[in-house]
């Protein structure tokens, strides 16, 4: 079974695997991509809820190498024109998020406007709040190129927490056979 590439992003690359059609896997190097996804998989264990986040299932530190594996739930693309419209308004969303004060959905309005887009604004203002809140995930690298639509309910979901800063510091479970078989691909040593 050989994988598929997604695309490749400025840290690293996702890829479908055959046989495995709702899974993604994603190889990064961003360390604190990896740590905010397995802080975020820890604070779902301890029941917090993030609205508009991809579902990550696992996250790996490959052995000896500043090599991260996550899995997370496969999400459709976003239209052009939504992801051109986050370009341009994610700044404004992020300090939406920072400003507590107001809610979610009274941000979305202002941002949004009368748009179809305010329920999926008021989605990810939730999400970055409780990034903050429940799981010490600081991350605000919001733009239309970190956000897919869930193909059950059509929802935009952030996928990609690089550049993250996470409080407390993760330690991640070490994916230690995953280096041997790669070693081997590349025809190193692991």
């Amino acid at each position: 079974m050989d994988p598929v590439s997604l695309g490749c992003g400025s840290f690293g690359c996702a890829y479908t695997v055959e046989g495995h059609p709702g899974i993604v896997v994603k190889i990064t190097g961003d360390s604190s991509e990896a740590a905010a996804a397995n802080a975020v998989i820890a604070a779902r264990a301890r029941g917090a809820v993030f609205p508009g986040l991809v579902r990550y299932l696992c996250a790996y530190a490959v052995q000896d190498r500043k090599v991260y594996v996550l899995i997370m739930e496969k999400l459709l693309p976003l239209p052009r024109v939504d992801q051109e419209w986050i370009h341009d308004h994610g700044d404004d969303i992020v300090k939406a998020a920072r400003r507590e004060h107001t809610t979610a959905a009274a941000w979305a309005a202002q941002i949004a406007g009368g748009s179809a887009r305010v329920t999926n604004v008021a989605l990810l203002i939730e999400t970055l709040r409780a990034l903050w809140r429940q799981a010490g995930v600081h991350w605000i690298d919001l733009h239309g190129g970190n956000v897919l639509v869930h193909p059950a309910d059509g929802r935009w979901r952030i996928i990609d927490l690089g550049i993250s800063n996470v409080n407390p510091a993760q330690r991640l479970p070490r994916l230690d056979a995953f280096a041997e078989i790669a070693a081997a691909r590349l025809g190193g040593a692991p």
